[in-house]
């Protein structure tokens, strides 16, 4: 109890420390907070402090990973080597060995397909370590130790490009796809020139093209399959230009059947054929500019192997099938995708049918019966484009009327009656263009206001047309000049200015009362030849009777054309206020 005052005052003084003590540590907590909220209270200022860009460097696992995968792959490289000693030693049989390299190769490719899981690096080196294997192993036992014939040799090889597709399954096989079939496809193509066994590598690229388009029928597109059609196109051409020259010239290559030629070129066109078909008619896709190019190759090296190794009746049987696939084309583009709203796919297809129509007319008729087929078909396209308000038959119409007129001898036949020497009496297979030509020109419609690619189709028709008059013109005033004397070089040049004249002025008022615009450009054009023949032809003679009388002709025309295309200018206006 003595000590109890002494007890208190040392308390006291212990509290008062203790208070001491905790009113520092709040001040201090309060200049924290005060310094926090300051920070958040400048966001601005801290986002304008600009950081250097952080640099992506592989972390170290990802660098581990990555040699590792190098380093099994290089393991792989000198296991095939091992393989190699063994078969060099003799120690064992060479049939043995070749088979054992071929599974380690596959098993490689094995390997490959499990590690689609970890990304791309992995699955691609191990399917290049096999492909580096495999490769090598087939060239020479193919052509060194000539212990594979080339069907065994593809048979490996078709077996080799499949596999991805067949080990990965549904999963991504992108990168096994592209290893695998680029050095396949290159492969094939060296043992196609090296072995000159064409039909064997060529069927390996046919039968890769076949399971690419599959697997891209099945959503599951690689992308590869552009390199692997191109080795197709080209093993082909190859094919066809060799065996399109002489035999003498290819000592080397064994002789092929024709039929086994054209075999190989038509199941390249059925492989692209049946992907177009599958996506467009029946899955109702957009058709991609990689099948319409590879299929227009295709059908074109089809083509060209009838035309080359193909029988007279092979080649008719060709143009037989282009009308009927270009009937099937208009019906598909005018039917089946008339309503679609991409017009792709009835471009597309009305395109090929066009062109389609006119190959199969000129491979599978006469000429005088093909130039008949085409002028029928341009008119009939002409008024279907009117009725159905598809302008793109104009142009489908307007290319068989120049096809027709081609065939038959119509265009040399206008050629020489305007401007060279009189040709003799017109083929009757001239009439059915011309008549068409003709009745083109009446059946198209009136129409002032179009696009500069229709009034060019519609200009083209009418010029065709006026050709066709003017010659006709000519010729019947040459034939009624024959009764009274021969005509002479002056008196040829004299009757052809009055038919181009005649038929300017004539198409310059036909243009202004039907209110057609071509019609009246048809009269300046043929102004305008009418004075170039002046110059080259009238003046040359030197008949000055028949130069008065030309020049005085063509005066009077280049004063009446202006003034009827000022009427067709007024009864336009007349009738479209």
């Amino acid at each position: 109890m003595d000590n109890l005052p002494g007890t208190l005052n040392s308390l006291t003084a212990r509290l008062e420390a203790l208070e001491h003590r905790v009113a520092l540590l709040e001040h201090s907590a309060d200049e924290d907070a005060r310094a926090i909220v300051a920070i958040q209270a400048a966001p601005a200022a801290a986002e304008q402090i600009s950081l250097p860009p952080s640099i992506d460097l592989p972390s170290a696992p990802q660098a581990i990973g990555a040699f590792t995968v190098l380093g099994r792959a290089l393991l792989g490289i000198a296991g095939a080597y091992v393989l190699r000693a063994v078969a060099e030693s003799n120690a064992v049989a060479m049939p043995l060995v070749a088979a054992l390299a071929i599974a380690y190769a596959f098993a490689w490719l094995a390997v490959a397909a499990r590690q689609q899981k970890d990304g791309w690096l992995a699955p691609s080196a191990y399917a290049a370590t096999s492909a580096f294997i495999l490769a090598p192993l087939l060239w020479e036992l193919t052509l060194r130790f000539r212990l594979f014939p080339s069907l065994l040799t593809a048979a490996v090889m078709t077996g080799f490009a499949a596999a991805p597709a067949l080990l990965a399954g549904r999963r991504n096989f992108a990168p096994l796809a592209w290893v695998t079939n680029t050095a396949t496809a290159a492969l094939a193509l060296a043992l196609l020139v090296a072995t000159h066994e064409v039909v064997p590598f060529a069927a390996v690229l046919l039968a890769m093209a076949a399971l690419c388009e599959f697997s891209a029928l099945r959503g599951l597109e690689t992308g590869v399959r552009v390199f692997v059609a191109i080795a197709a196109d080209l093993a082909l051409s190859i094919v066809i230009y060799v065996y399109a020259s002489p035999a003498a010239a290819r000592p080397d290559y064994p002789e092929i059947a024709p039929a086994a030629l054209l075999a190989l070129v038509s199941v390249l066109f059925l492989i692209f054929a049946a992907g177009v078909l599958v996506k467009t008619v029946l899955r109702n896709n957009p058709i991609s500019t990689f099948a319409v190019v590879q299929t227009t190759i295709a059908f074109l090296l089809a083509a060209s192997a009838f035309l080359s190794f193909g029988s007279p009746a092979a080649i008719v049987a060709l143009g037989v099938l282009c009308i009927a696939l270009a009937v099937a084309g208009y019906a598909a583009a005018l039917v089946l995708f008339g309503a679609q709203p991409d017009p792709r796919n009835r471009s597309v297809f009305a395109a090929w049918s066009a062109l389609l129509l006119l190959a199969g007319s000129l491979l599978a008729l006469p000429s005088g019966f093909a130039a008949l087929l085409l002028g029928l078909g341009a008119l009939a396209a002409l008024l279907l484009s009117h009725r159905l308000r598809k302008p793109v038959l104009e142009l489908h119409g307007l290319l068989w009327l120049l096809a027709a007129a081609s065939v038959s001898g119509l265009l040399q036949y206008i050629a020489q009656t305007l401007a060279a020497a009189l040709p003799g009496a017109p083929a009757w297979a001239m009439a059915a263009p011309a008549l068409c030509a003709i009745a083109c020109l009446i059946v198209l419609p009136a129409n002032e206001h179009l696009a500069w690619r229709r009034a060019a189709v519609r200009f083209s028709y009418s010029l065709l047309a006026a050709a066709t008059i003017s010659a006709a013109t000519a010729r019947l005033m040459i034939y009624l000049l024959a009764f009274a004397l021969p005509p002479a070089a002056h008196h040829l040049a004299l009757v052809r200015m009055v038919a181009l004249c005649t038929v300017s002025a004539a198409f310059a008022f036909y243009g202004a009362r039907t209110s057609r615009a071509e019609l009246t450009r048809i009269g300046y054009t043929l102004l305008a030849l009418a004075a170039l023949k002046l110059l080259l032809e009238d003046l040359r003679h030197g008949n000055l009777a028949f130069i008065a009388a030309a020049i005085f002709l063509f005066a009077l025309t280049l004063i009446a054309v202006p003034r009827i295309a000022r009427l067709h200018s007024r009864t336009w206006h007349l009738h479209h206020p």
